[in-house]
């Protein structure tokens, strides 16, 4: 379906996403936080009990060297999984726990900036929460400017918690429908993914102001001109948006969109070609220097190899990456990268 014949659809779509009880498949979520001065990259090493690394981990490595060594880990609780990964202005890292003791359940938690531990005994957690709204399973977190937490679900229902939530919560505010991927700007402005229509698998992106509530509609909806599967997303600190994906002809790209963009929209810049090496992006973040940092797998498929990727602020066109860091760690289906 071309784009030209789906924007009452696209409008459905970004409608549809504010009401309760719909709800609908999705991809592999990004998970987007925008930092100052990116010195630090962080990927989650989630392999359950039963695997090679039974420990729950979130691996750090230097963003600004293509050393393949880490250069940080955070445990989680042993035999349980970590799910996403996310950094706040502080720099203190955010995870989902999923309980593989007896029943399945989740909890957020923190963990302080400095955390780095050594063995499989469980890091200190700063606090956690919990919430009955995290009913199904988690495929994204990120936190905005002001500490407010985002979790997505499967089925495209997305939560938003209050920076100081500890214990048991509810959400502030949940938009129930179907998003596959999100990310949010420093403001608190929340950019998630619908389907251009109910029949292909091309996505538009839509827009809701900072503090929206659960019955809140779209304030825009942004149409790619040239039609884009997009797995992730990322705001700069201008406001720009970056989507992963792939085009109708299956070219790899990262696409760059105006932060005023609204309707069918033409990238401001494309990176894409094969001196881009990019296989498979499941993640992109961008710093507050425009940097562009993209998880990537070398097979582009669940059980390859987790490399992340970094481009240069102006980056576009078929270009190489500034830095390359090839990991050890294995890309599942809930792999998270954030940047610090």
């Amino acid at each position: 379906m071309k784009n030209s014949n789906t924007i009452s659809i696209l409008i459905l779509g970004a409608a549809i996403l504010a009401v309760a009880g719909c709800s609908s498949g999705t991809t592999n979520t990004a998970v987007t936080t925008t930092t100052t001065g990116a010195t630090s990259a962080y990927v989650s090493n989630q392999t359950p009990a039963g695997g090679s690394q039974p420990t729950p981990q979130i691996v750090g490595f230097s963003a600004t060297s293509s050393s393949s060594a880490s250069t940080s880990t955070v445990n989680g609780p042993s035999n349980d999984t970590f799910i996403g990964a996310a950094t706040d202005t502080s720099g203190n890292l955010y995870t989902i726990d999923k309980s593989t003791a007896g029943s399945t359940s989740y909890t957020v938690n923190e963990y302080a900036a400095a955390t780095n531990s050594t063995g499989t005994t469980a890091s200190t957690v700063m606090r956690s929460f919990t919430s009955t709204a995290i009913n199904a399973a988690p495929v994204g977190l990120t936190v905005d400017g002001s500490g407010n937490i985002y979790v997505m679900l499967t089925g495209g229902t997305v939560l938003r918690f209050a920076a100081a939530s500890t214990g048991a919560v509810s959400p502030a505010a949940t938009l129930t429908g179907i998003a596959s991927a999100m990310a949010v700007d420093q403001s608190g402005n929340l950019y998630v993914t619908v389907p251009v229509s109910l029949i292909d698998n091309h996505h538009a992106i839509a827009v809701y102001g900072s503090g929206y509530t659960s019955a809140s509609a779209a304030l825009r909806t942004i149409l790619p001109a040239t039609e884009l599967h997009i797995t992730a997303l990322a705001v700069d600190a201008s406001g720009n948006i970056y989507a992963t994906g792939k085009d109708d002809s299956n070219n790899v790209q990262v696409a760059v969109y105006a932060a005023a963009a609204t309707g069918t929209s033409t990238a401001t810049r494309v990176i894409t070609g094969a001196t881009t090496t990019l296989v498979s992006p499941w993640q992109v973040q961008v710093d507050s220097a425009g940097s562009i940092f993209v998880g990537d797998s070398n097979t582009g498929s669940t059980g390859g190899t987790v490399i992340l990727r970094k481009f240069a602020a102006a980056a576009t066109g078929n270009i190489a990456p500034s830095l390359t860091i090839s990991t050890a760690l294995t890309f599942a289906a809930t792999t998270a990268m954030a940047i610090h």
